[in-house]
Formats: structure tokens, sequence, C-alpha cells
């Protein structure tokens, strides 16, 4: 009590475990400090409840507020006398008004079974082991616990009103707020309390038929449904509402509802259902939104709602699907075999090349907002090269990995339209309408390629010394394409994955230049080294002339050809998002001023440009280099490499050597002042990489300019 005085703790806010076998051992001597305890407004918790001393008289005379279960009653639990056992206990301190932690909860099993029971509180492995204080702060912060406690609170202000069955509040049930039901969710059981005319209407219940209008849902739901309600459940429970789409049963009449979490009582969870839609078919408007959150709870379900299919896939460069369904399959006439030869198990492939764009976009923002995003694209699902418009919803959904970390997936429902077929709709093929199948080895470095002719057969060829040939940048294609096929190769080698990128490259000797979009997928071998690369090659010079060049425009600094302040943002907070790490350099000119004052703002361009030329030949084409302000340029490279710090030092030791190197007609000397800030925490953001780079740049500037500073984020 000094303490708590000395340190101005609230009252409530210390709380004191005492175990079981304390109270058994001492029980007056006890029983009169925890008084004492309580009486001055602290927290006293009962711990290892249930470890062999546990008693009901126990429980009826303990003066605490808090029961803990000790992990031994939950031994071997999903066996069902011991569940019945446990069930029995967590129904007696319920019975009592006693709140329960349930303690050594290490499987989802287990806590999902104490969920049902009504017990709530739980701690243990299955949530995490112990952790440092720093890492815990970081874990709450990455975490909505505290958001979904709060949701969780929250409660119908009105119910305890029209459960009193007053005139004014049954005249207000019945009258005024629509088709209702309040009823129990409890241990796979659900039980109406309360349903007003108007619900038994919408749904087409005869309330003389339903004793007293006690409704078992479960009973009453066609079976496909009853995976959709207790999705619901489950969805309200954590976020206080949901949306839930049921047909029932002997009417045969679809329902849509939005279902309200009230709070629990020792019967299971209270909750309030609202029919905001009644009618012989499904209500379409909600059927592709309820499907996506019916995906996250039970991806089986999806096959009977969506018309056409949905896929899962991992949020790559390719979208490369983990599950395609069913009935997306037998719309394209194509095993799952055939699909992911044709498509290389890429989402991405299956979309026409001037869709891709808006489909990444619609990805980046389901990501940044949580939300579902809807958009229409031309999809191509089977042999042929024939494309169907198709309305797509895609969510990205973050879930658990066996690591113990976070994996993010894609969730994209198919509603595919009628055939299309006609060039303009088919870009991939408009063109000259060939498709290039081709195999890469990397052991022999050998080329082989399967080109359709125009007389209807295929042409096969196989060049050998290929990527060494690339090397030199051969006349057939354009350096930078040179170095986007070198790269790709160099980073695939030691690490197999699928993906696709655009080059400019010409068939055949004497050809101009054109747009290829290239898809790819990597074979390995035991080691997990890549032997060969293989995929498809499509002409997409068509398509490049105006989405790729309006998009150029819209990202690129005017002067410099850099990114511009925007686009780099993006892409520095892409890479981030992709790496988790890296380093962040802040790059700004010495002298800079006094060109422009003393030649012009036209050599001062000429400078910024030549140094843009600096910084494009010091980074890799794989990192990120922008101009951020008039005089300051931003770069990021994705770095995870334990000898971090010395990579960033070379390179912003040749960049500060290059640009000293930069001549003027006026005999000024240039330089630059760079600041470097390297993360290996994937919790940094830009901007705190930013703060920490900018603060170094100064700090190089102080030293006397022309130098560069590293810290650690």
């Amino acid at each position: 009590l000094e303490l708590r005085e000395k340190y101005s703790l609230p009252a409530g806010c210390l709380r004191f475990e005492v175990a079981e076998r304390t109270f058994a051992e001492d029980a007056e001597r006890v029983y009169g400090i925890v008084e004492e305890l309580r009486a001055n407004d602290m927290v006293v918790e009962m711990d290892g409840f249930g470890n062999g001393l546990s008693s009901i008289n126990m429980l009826k005379e303990v003066p605490v507020d808090v029961v803990k279960l000790d992990m031994s009653l939950m031994g071997g639990a999903s066996e069902d006398e011991n569940g019945v056992v446990l069930s029995s206990v967590v129904s007696m301190l319920q019975g009592l008004d006693t709140p329960i932690i349930a303690e050594g909860v290490e499987t989802l099993e287990q806590a999902e079974m104490l969920k049902n029971m009504g017990c709530r509180l739980m701690q243990g492995s299955h949530f995490s082991h112990a952790m440092p204080l720093s890492e815990f702060e970081s874990f709450l912060a990455s975490n909505r616990t505290v958001e979904r406690a709060e949701q969780r609170k929250r409660k119908d202000s009105n119910f305890d009103q029209l459960l009193s069955f007053d005139g004014e509040s049954s005249f207000i049930f019945n009258n005024v707020i629509g088709g209702t039901m309040f009823f129990i969710a409890g241990d796979e059981v659900t039980e109406s309390i309360l349903a007003n005319d108007q619900f038994l209407k919408e749904c087409g219940f005869d309330r003389d038929a339903l004793s007293a209008h006690r409704i078992n849902l479960l009973d009453e739901l066609q079976p496909e449904s009853h995976s959709t309600l207790w999705r619901a459940v489950a969805e309200a429970r954590e976020y206080g509402s949901a949306i839930c789409r049921a047909r029932i049963r002997k009417s045969g009449r679809w329902i849509l509802c939005v279902m309200r979490y009230l709070g629990d009582n020792p019967r299971g969870m209270l909750l309030s259902l609202n029919v905001i839609y009644s009618g012989e078919a499904p209500d379409r408007r909600f059927t592709a939104v309820q499907a996506m959150q019916d995906m996250a709870f039970d991806i089986d379900m999806l096959a009977k709602i969506v018309p056409s299919g949905f896929v899962k896939c991992a949020v790559d460069e390719a979208l490369t699907i983990s599950y395609i369904s069913p009935k997306l399959l037998e719309v394209a006439g194509l095993t799952r075999e055939d699909h992911g030869r044709i498509f290389h198990n890429s989402l991405m492939s299956m979309v026409s090349l001037r869709d891709r764009r808006d489909l990444e976009d619609a990805v980046e923002e389901s990501g940044r907002t949580d939300e579902a995003i809807r958009l229409s694209v031309g999809m191509r699902c089977g042999f042929e090269p024939v494309y169907q418009q198709a309305d797509l919803i895609v969510h990205t959904i973050s879930e658990p990995d066996d690591e113990g970390g976070m994996v993010t997936w894609l969730y994209a429902l198919v509603m595919l339209a009628d055939k299309r077929s006609d060039a303009d709709e088919a870009p991939e093929v408009a063109a000259t309408g060939r498709v290039i199948t081709f195999e890469y080895t990397l052991a022999d470095d050998v080329l082989r390629l399967r080109v359709p002719t125009r007389d209807g057969g295929v042409r096969e060829a196989e060049v050998g010394g290929w990527l060494a040939a690339i090397d030199d940048i051969p006349a057939n294609i354009a350096p930078e394409s040179a170095a986007r096929v070198l790269a790709t190769v160099r980073d695939v080698r030691h690490h197999p994955t699928s993906g696709f990128f655009d080059i400019k490259y010409a068939l055949n000797e004497g050809d101009d230049l054109r747009w290829f979009h290239v898809s790819f997928l990597c074979d390995a071998n035991d080691e997990g080294d890549t032997v060969t690369v293989h995929g498809f090659v499509q002409d997409a010079n068509d398509q490049m002339g105006s989405v790729r060049w309006w998009r150029k425009q819209a990202e690129r600094d005017g002067l410099t050809g850099l990114l511009n302040r925007s686009a780099t943002e993006q892409h520095i907070n892409l890479s981030m998002r992709s790496a988790g790490t890296g380093a962040m350099f802040v790059i700004d000119l010495d002298g800079f001023k006094r060109v422009n004052d003393v030649l012009g703002h036209l050599a001062g361009d000429e400078l910024l440009r030549n140094v843009a030329d600096v910084l494009r030949s010091s980074f890799r084409e794989t990192d990120v280099v922008g101009r951020y302000g008039g005089d300051e340029f931003c770069a990021f490279m994705a770095l995870s490499d334990a000898d971090a710090r010395e990579i960033v030092a070379r390179r912003a030791a040749q960049v500060v050597a290059a640009v000293s190197a930069i001549e003027t007609s006026g005999d000024i000397r240039v330089g630059a002042s760079i600041g470097i800030a390297i993360s290996h925490d994937r919790t940094s953001t830009f901007y705190d990489l930013l703060e920490a780079a900018d603060a170094a740049m100064y700090d190089s500037k102080s030293a006397g300019k022309g130098t560069y500073t590293i810290c650690n984020v």
C-alpha cells in the first residue's frame, strides 16, 4: 500500500496471483489478507485452480476476483470425458459470476473449445511465448488487440429495455426496428430468445408452429448455410457485426441479415439478427462480398456461392496460384495440371496485358486499405487465346505461417461474362498471333524455343551460349532489356521463383525491336538451386505504346528521367514491404546553388542530369533511385546481408567520387553529401529511414561536405 501511494498507481491496476494450494494450507490467514487486498482496490486471482486440491466449497467461499484454470484440467481435453469436466467447471464458475482465465493454452483446438464453452480469456504458448518488453510493445503495435477489445464491449443500449416487455418496448420491437431476432449461439447450437412478427414473416415461419417462437436457427436453415452462419457468428464476435446470407429450409426463402454481437451470458454469445432482404432468389448485390467473407472462414463454401470460381494466390509479382476452385477449371475445360502448365501457375498470366497494371493496383490498394476491391479485366481461362470479360473482387488477407510469422494471401473472386475473341479485345495475340514457349538450362547456358510460324507450323530453335551473348548486348536486344534479363537470371539462380517482365527484342535478324512480355517459372534441384527456367513469350508491342508510356510519364521526373518524389516514395515503400530490410540514401549536392547563381539555370539543369546518370550507373537495376527535391536525391537498396554496412559504404564512396569528378563550364567544384540509414527491423517505415538518413546527411555536411555518414535505425 505504501509503494502504491509512493508511485501514485491508480486503484485496480495491481493484480495479485495467489496459488490455489495456499488457500487450502492456511485458509483463515490467507482469506484475511485477500479480503484486505480487495478492500484496497487490488485484484486478486486464484492461480492454478484444478491442480488436485480444488473443491466446490473453495469456489463458493474464496474471496477472489478471478479464477485461473490450471492446464492440468486441459490435459487431453479433446477427449470426451475431460471435455465434460472442463465444461462443467467453466459453467459452474459462470454460475457463480466469477471471471475465468484459462492458462496453458497450447493449441488452436484447445482455444476453440474453451471459446465455445464461454471462456473468453486465455493465455499460453498458442498465442505467444514469453518475450522482452521491446518485442512485446512491437507485438501490441502490430495487432488490433485494443481495437477489437473495444469493439467487443459494444452493446445495444436498447436491448435491456426490449427484454423488459413493457408496452413501449413491445411496440418498438414489433413495429419499428424491422425483422429482428435475438438469439444465443452456444456450443454448436443456437436458440432464439425473442423474434418479432416481421422476422417470422420475412423468413416464412409460422409462429404457432414454432412453439412460442423458440427457434433453433441450425434446424431452420439449409445445411449449406450452416457454415455461413457460424462464420458470421465468429466475425460478429470479433468485429462487432457481420453480414450473413442464408436460405430457410422449409420456405426456401433467401434472407440477407446484419448480425450484431451484444455480449456474453453463461449459455453462450448473445446476438441479434436483423433482416435487410428477403426473397425467392439470393440478393446478388451482396453475393460477392459475402463470398469474400466466407472465404477467409471456410474456403470450400465458395464453390457453392461464386458463379464462376475463385483463386487463392501468393502476393508476389506473378500472383502465384495456391488454390483454384474446381468450378473455374470446369468452365475452362482444363485439368489442374493443364492449367498450371499453360499459365505457369500465375493469375497474372491469365489476365490480359493491358489489365495487369489495374490488377497490381487493386492488390496494392487492398493491402493498404484492408478492403475488397472490384475491377473488370479481360481473362483467358482455357487452351484457346480467347478472352472473356471477368469481374474480379480481390482481397488480401494476412494469416499466420508455420514459422510463427505472417504471410499475405490474395483471394480473388472470378465472375466470367460472355466470351470474346476479336483481336482488339485479345491484346496478347493481336500483333502476330504467336505465343513462343521457351526453356533455358542454366548449367549449359542453352536456350530452346518453339516459335509458331505464320503458316500454322512450329519452328524449333536452340541457342548455345545465350546468356553470354546477352551479356555482350547484341543488336537484337535493347541495353536496358539485356540488363533486366541478366538480373533476373542472376536472382533466380539460387532463389527459384516465378514472375514476368517486359523486354525489347527482335526475334529475327533485321527485324525492328519490339516489346515482348515474358512469363517464367523455375525448376529447382534438391539443394534449392534453379536448374531450368521455362515459360512463354507474347508479343506486347502494340500495348506498350500507350499504357507503358503514360505510366512512365506519370512516375518520372521530366528533367532527370529518374522517379519523381511521389513515385520514389511509392516504390521504396513497395521494396521495403517486400524485402523488409535495407538501406536508405539521401544525397544532397554541394555547390549546386553556386552553379545556378554563377553559370545559370541551364548549367544547373545539366549538372542535375549528369548526377542522375551517376546514380543510374552506381545503383543496381533492382534498387530504387529518384529525385526527391531540387538538388536532393533519394535511393533505396534492399539488403539482408550481415555485411550491409560494407556494401552501402562502397556504394556511397563510389557516388561521392563520381559526383566530384563532374566538370562544369566555370570550373566550379561540386560534390555530394550523403546520409545513409540501415534498417534490419521490419517495423521501420519509409519516413523512419528518411528522417534518420536526412539527419545523417546533415552530419556529413557539418563534417566538411563531400562525404557520407551511416547510421542504424
